[in-house]
């Protein structure tokens, strides 16, 4: 689905970035450029899969994680 969704939405799948916590997520992991694994997930496999692990969700780790990477 997340394949499906960038090429309709002509993004480059290596410039993507997908957020997850999950094992069912490292699918939609190895099909961007760039997985973040959200720190309060209990699944050790879905961080060791990701590109990087954030914060968790109450310390705002999506928004830390974004405003990292594409602001400083």
């Amino acid at each position: 689905a997340v394949i499906k969704l960038l090429n309709y939405l002509n993004i480059d799948s290596k410039k993507a970035i997908a957020f997850g916590d999950s094992q069912d997520d490292i699918s939609m992991f190895e099909s961007v450029g760039c997985s973040v694994a959200m720190g309060n997930s209990k699944d050790d496999l879905v961080k060791e899969k990701a590109t990087i692990v954030c914060d968790t969700i109450s310390d705002h780790g999506v928004a830390t994680t974004i405003a990292n990477l594409f602001f400083k």
